[in-house]
């Protein structure tokens, strides 16, 4: 079973440092995710949306749902 975990600021000299000591541990592998800028735009977007109104926020169970009938799965 893996785990994953966010580094808030990896220019933090601290951060360079906890990264490169772990990618030394055999039972560690460390994968770097791009995520388009786009993409984190939009999310901080809609997040800021949801924060201001959550009466706007979707049940994740409902649609899943709504995706499996919509799909006849």
């Amino acid at each position: 079973m893996g785990h994953s975990f966010h580094i808030n600021d990896i220019s933090n000299p601290k951060a360079q440092a906890f990264l490169e000591y772990i990618k030394t541990l055999d039972f560690v592998s460390v994968d770097k995710i791009d995520i388009p800028k786009w993409q984190q735009d939009l999310t901080l977007k809609r997040m800021a949306e949801l924060d201001k109104d959550p009466s706007k926020a979707i049940d994740f169970d409902n649609m899943i749902d709504r995706l499996e009938k919509k799909h006849g799965l």
